[in-house]
């Protein structure tokens, strides 16, 4: 999928779906941006750069004075120009041209990069190792986590794990491993979040900690340049 079809099919299909300013998330989306807040407050970074921050939740939960966002979307630019963030651009390919000035001792993109092919992930990586001062830290949906594995296998519904226009790129903790390392981070710890189990009679059971990693809902990565 092209940078331009990404943007159309962000405005037709995604653009308004983010939670409202005063809803609350469910369980599995609050989990992972603690366990996300919980290895930012154990460093001491001077700044932070959120890459499709929505309303911007992560700011709440972390230390930092220096807040930075690239946010496709309008609608919550004024949200977070309350949390004192400054919105330094609306499209993340920006990161790419040479005269992009902002530097970040931590980038954080949760849920984010599954959204973007191959093709336009890789540059897009190239330029974060040029830019950061630290540390990427990373938070995606596994395509094999319990609950991906049980629908494959019991109702044939690939619908999780399956490359898509909202998920274009899925890697299980190895195949993203390699991609970090292969643009030239250090992968130092990856973490799994959050693990749901289908219930017999429908819906989920839901634990913040997965019997396994390679079983959770979601993988974070820690990186730092090589």
């Amino acid at each position: 999928m092209e940078v331009e079809n990404y943007k159309k099919y962000y405005q037709e299909n995604i653009k308004g779906s983010n939670f409202k300013l005063n809803s609350h998330a469910q369980p599995w989306h609050t989990d992972r941006l603690e366990k996300v807040a919980e290895i930012i407050n154990k460093e001491n970074f001077n700044s932070i750069l959120d890459l499709g921050s929505g309303r911007g939740d992560i700011f709440d939960m972390v230390g930092i004075s220096n807040k930075y966002s690239i946010e496709i979307n309008h609608d919550w630019h004024d949200h977070l120009t309350t949390k004192g963030v400054e919105i330094i651009n609306d499209d993340v390919f920006a990161l790419i041209n040479d005269d992009f000035n902002c530097r970040a001792d931590c980038v954080v993109a949760t849920e984010f990069f599954e959204h973007f092919p191959y093709y336009d992930l890789l540059p897009l990586l190239r330029a974060l190792h040029k830019r950061i001062n630290s540390k990427l830290i990373i938070s995606v949906p596994n395509p094999v986590s319990l609950l991906a594995r049980t629908q494959t296998f019991l109702k044939g519904n690939f619908s999780y794990a399956q490359v898509s226009l909202d998920h274009a790129f899925m890697q299980d903790v190895h195949g993203w491993s390699r991609l970090f390392e292969n643009v030239g981070f250090t992968v130092l710890q990856t973490f799994g979040v959050g693990m749901k189990i289908p219930k017999p009679w429908g819906g989920v059971w839901y634990s913040k900690k997965p019997l396994r990693k390679s079983m959770a809902d979601y993988l974070i990565f820690v990186c730092s340049k090589k």
